[in-house]
């Protein structure tokens, strides 16, 4: 999973700011590299809490979550992202 081309919509591309999108793709990366079983849906909220940026990955099945705090280098996002893999 996840081996394919990398594509993006233009509302992420345009809201994203390119560092935490290598943040999200480095977290599937790690995960995959691990050799965890990963869904074919990867779930990102993004939220800003004492002034650094959350982002909370998460996938259904097997149930998984893991939650990380990074400094901002930019204005915090408040939104949900999706990864499907095809």
């Amino acid at each position: 999973m996840f081996s394919n081309k990398r594509f993006l919509t233009r509302g992420v591309d345009a809201e994203i700011p390119i560092e935490l999108q290598m943040i999200m793709w480095a977290m599937i990366d790690n995960r995959k590299a691990s050799g965890a079983e990963l869904d074919y849906l990867q779930i990102f909220q993004l939220s800003p809490q004492s002034g650094k940026q959350k982002v909370v990955h998460s996938q259904e099945r097997p149930e998984y979550t893991n939650e990380i705090l990074v400094p901002l280098v930019c204005s915090p996002v408040e939104t949900r992202i999706w990864v499907i893999d095809d």
